[in-house]
């Protein structure tokens, strides 16, 4: 089993078919170390928000942002033990980590689709609105869309978005929305998966400020692109000079499994980049056994030069011929694509921590280091449990990060981190799932100095 995060994500599939420096004082938290959870936060550094009748259900916790004055919104899904249609599920914190009654009802609203619905990531505009993104799968036709909803700064939806706060596309067949990203200008861009052909293809959709389609993003604001066995995009950014990075996984043909990165840069119309990769395209494998190749590309970062940091997860086989999973992460250049060798020595990093770990996403920090989050089985009891790596700019394990460069978290039995950010101040906050148990969007704070 991959971790909490497969399991989670492979429910959704099948059910589809997504400048505020907070000042702290206290000799507490100035000499704690870094990497240790933040005692100002919550309940010593956790948070565990629960959505009332889904107490007993499925909660998923997917994603996160922090806004300019350092409210935390977390978003994911809902699914009541009724096993009624699952709704967008959205949370705001304030920088306490309390609930933030300001927002929705008591700091948390549900949103209904006409059908089920996930919401898989999040991001806030300059004005304050919350944009949110996933999929909704009718149940009726067993048809899926790319979902967004955008939120007024109190939690109402917002009519001028979509006329009533929600959007869904189609891109052909099944369309998993998995995450976005702003651009400058306001456009949403929204990355994930489709069916054409009876393949998986690799999915983008841009919008304009209205949730309209944008009819100057490969003419019908839609772009598919095919390679390998696709899974889809995982995870979407922007560059600085407007350029768009989508990550995912590949397999491509062959006598034995070679699971791969996959990074693609468009212009800003929707065309493939030729000056990345030479095609557009990118792949990149991290270990060969004589089973072959695993590697999975879940997060991407990009740094305010336009350096692209990819983590995910790579599968090999210890001595005795055991499967051994660890946390992957690749760094390429912004001009070509290339793998940057200034990054550990070939531009790429494999991390063991416990007996099976991998990333889910990653952070860049100010002064270029890099945070991964995850999930990490416990030695202890075999238990998953939140994960967070910390990395110099060379690539190498941060000592200064809990003297090894690795925390492990527990949030309940089973349990992984799905998103990660750092504050203006350079904390850390990370978002994910708790067990079954606790059931609710879990939020934890790390000291970063």
């Amino acid at each position: 089993m991959r971790s909490d995060v497969s399991t989670r994500r492979n429910l959704i599939v099948a059910v589809i078919g997504a400048s505020f420096v907070l000042q702290l004082t206290g000799m507490a938290v100035a000499s704690a170390a870094a990497g240790a959870l933040d005692p100002s936060f919550s309940d010593n550094g956790k948070r565990i928000t629960r959505f009332g009748e889904s107490a007993a259900g499925e909660t998923f916790a997917e994603a996160l942002a922090i806004q300019s004055d350092g409210r935390i919104v977390v978003v994911g899904a809902v699914r009541p033990v009724s096993k009624s249609l699952s709704r967008f599920a959205v949370a705001r914190h304030t920088v306490d980590g309390d609930l933030d009654p300001t927002f929705g009802s008591d700091g948390k609203v549900l949103t209904a689709f006409s059908g089920h619905a996930f919401a898989t990531d999040v991001a806030v505009q300059p004005d304050g609105k919350i944009v949110v993104a996933g999929t909704r799968r009718n149940p009726d036709t067993d048809v899926s869309r790319f979902a967004l909803a955008r939120y007024m700064p109190g939690g109402a939806l917002d009519p001028t978005f979509g006329g009533d706060g929600k959007v869904t596309t189609s891109l052909g067949g099944a369309s998993v929305g998995w995450a976005l990203a702003l651009q400058p200008d306001g456009k949403i861009v929204v990355a994930g998966s489709a069916i054409k052909d009876r393949r998986i293809v690799y999915a983008l959709a841009r919008y304009d400020t209205s949730g309209a389609l944008d009819l100057t993003f490969d003419d019908d604001g839609r772009v598919t692109t095919t390679f390998g066995f696709g899974r889809g995009w995982r995870d979407v950014g922007i560059q600085p000079d407007g350029k768009i990075v989508a990550v995912g996984t590949t397999q491509l043909g062959g006598p034995v499994l070679d699971e791969r990165f996959i990074l693609a840069r468009y212009d800003s119309t929707g065309q493939p980049d030729g000056s990345f990769g030479g095609t557009g395209i990118v792949t990149t494998p991290f270990a060969n056994t004589f089973r072959g190749s695993q590697a999975h590309a879940e997060g991407l970062a990009i740094d305010p030069g336009g350096e692209i940091v990819v983590v995910g997860d790579y599968v090999t086989e210890n001595l005795e011929g055991r499967s051994v999973r660890g946390i992957a992460i690749a760094r390429y250049s912004s001009a070509n694509g290339a793998l940057d060798t200034s990054f550990s020595v070939n531009g790429k990093v494999r991390t063991r921590f416990g007996p099976s770990a991998f990333a889910a996403a990653g952070a860049i920090q100010a002064d270029g280091r890099i945070v991964a989050a995850g999930g990490v089985s416990d030695p202890a009891d075999d238990a998953f449990r939140w994960a967070l790596v910390r990395y110099e700019d060379t690539g190498r394990l941060d000592p200064e990060f809990s003297d090894d460069g690795k925390v492990m978290t527990a949030f309940g039995i089973q349990a992984a981190a799905t998103d990660v950010a750092i504050q203006a101040d350079g904390r850390i906050v990370a978002a994910g799932s708790t067990s079954q148990l606790s059931n609710g969007f879990g939020v934890a704070r790390y000291l970063a100095a």
